[in-house]
Formats: C-alpha cells, structure tokens, sequence
C-alpha cells in the first residue's frame, strides 16, 4: 500500500513537471514568472544591501585595526621624542650650571674655586651627605666650604682620591656663624637645620632688630666660612619666654637635595 503511493506521487510530480516546462516553453507561465520576479526584486535588493553593508564594515574594521597600529606606532614615536627632549634639557640645564660655575670663578678672583657634579648621595650615620666627583687629587681637603651661585651649599667632612662628602647645610650636624646682611644690621647668631627643611637662627640678643625679609650670610667667625656668602632669608621671627634671645626661621638661598653642580671654595682670606 505504501509503495503504490509513493508511485503514484513519483508519477504526480513528474507529469507537474512537465505540464511547467510545457507551460514556460509556450510562454504561458510568463506573467506568474514577471510576478514572482517584481515581488522577490526588493528582497533581493535587500540582501544585496546588507551584502553590501557586511562587506563594508568588514573593510572599516580591517581599516580601523590599521590605524590603531598606526596610532600605536605614532604614540611610541612621540614617547621617543619625548624622552629625548627630556634628556637634552636637562644636559642644557647642567651645561648652564657649569657656565654659571665658570662666571662665579671669574667675579671672585680672590677665592680659589674647583667646580664638581654631584654624583650621589649618602645618608648614613643619620646625615644627608652629597657625594662629588673631585678629591684630594684634585686638592680638595676636609672642611672646605661649598657654593652653588653664589650661595652656601655645605662644607666637606671627608675625601678621598676621587670623590669628597659634602654636609649641606639643610643637614643635621650643620651649623654656620651667620650675620645680617645690611650696612648698619650687626645681629648674629648660629644656623641650623630643621625638620621641614628650613634653617633655624638662634642666639639672637632680644635687642638686635631682626624682621623678615631680611638676608642672612655668614660671618666669618670661626674660620670655617668666608664672611658674605648669601645663606638665606629671615621669613619668621619669635621671642623666646623668659629669655632675652629669640630666633627666626630662615628659607635657604641654596636647596642642597636639588643640587647638580656645585663649587669648593680651596682658599679664602678669614673674614
């Protein structure tokens, strides 16, 4: 029973078959073919588009990874360059220290000066100690004072050969005789360092006029510094209970932790 129907829809579908190949052939199916072609055009046209559309995104795709290289590229160029000018400012910024170097020689004939780079640092035994290039070979010796333009930088507490320790004066350890700047300004008092960076001026007679704004520069007591080097300026006063001193604070003209180059002052005339 099965097999006579599957005959029979064998024999169906062939002979429908041949009725549409008779039908196109005669031209009759042409109107229902016209039909179906202006209905399906559309959807064709639309499958087209999206085609189309894939094709492109694909290409924007393809053409934004290639500008994210690009871009990339670009980035690590511009980083290079950057660097680069980085490097060369601060070479400019050195060889300026140098010439500055230089030119101080030269206004102070009377001082025998040895221009040095810092090379380092060293914090042991509780001090903030900088390390320079130049030694005893190049006739430096302990407790020489150091400057940086013209303003105090420290004094050397050791040398060796090639390098020499210097103490700032921003340091633990450090004090310096100092006196105001002024023709008619004669208080004194010692400079030492403080937590914040500072310098405290202490043994102030309660009778010196001392105001803020005025400079601080060393005396020349005790031979350890020439006198009229710029050590800072006084930007506090305070007087101290029961006592007939008082104190002030002192901003440093010279920040030792930021220092590149400095000159050691070998020979001075005591002041």
């Amino acid at each position: 029973m099965r097999a006579q129907r599957s005959l029979f829809w064998l024999i169906f579908l062939s002979m429908l078959s041949l009725g549409f190949s008779v039908l196109h052939n005669n031209g009759a199916l042409h109107p229902v073919e016209d039909l179906i072609g202006r209905i399906a055009a559309p959807v064709q046209g639309l499958v087209a588009d999206i085609s189309a559309g894939a094709t492109r995104t694909l290409g924007d795709m393809r053409g934004f990874s290639e500008l994210r290289e690009d871009n990339a590229g670009l980035d690590t160029q511009v980083d290079q360059l950057t660097a680069e000018l980085a490097r060369l400012r601060a070479t400019e910024r050195e060889n300026e220290s140098l010439r500055e170097a230089v030119g101080y020689t030269l206004e102070h004939p009377e001082l025998d000066l040895a221009a040095a780079k810092v090379i380092g640092k060293d914090s042991s035994n509780l001090l903030d100690l900088l390390i320079i290039d130049r030694g005893s070979s190049s006739g430096l010796e302990e407790g020489m004072p150091v400057v940086w333009r013209g303003g105090l930088a420290g004094r050397i507490v050791s040398v060796s050969a090639e390098t020499a320790r210097i103490l700032p004066i921003t340091s633990s350890g450090s004090a310096v005789n100092v006196v105001l700047q002024g023709e008619f300004a004669d208080a004194d008092g010692v400079l030492t360092a403080q937590p914040d960076g500072t310098l405290l001026m202490s043994n102030i007679l309660e009778t010196d006029l001392v105001e803020p704004g005025q400079f601080v520069i060393t005396s020349g007591l005790g031979g350890t510094f020439p006198r009229g080097i710029l050590v800072g300026q006084i930007v506090n006063v305070r007087r101290l209970a029961s006592s007939v001193l008082k104190e002030a604070d002192v901003r440093p003209f010279v920040r030792p932790d930021t220092l590149d180059t400095v000159q050691v002052i070998k020979a001075f005339e005591d002041g």
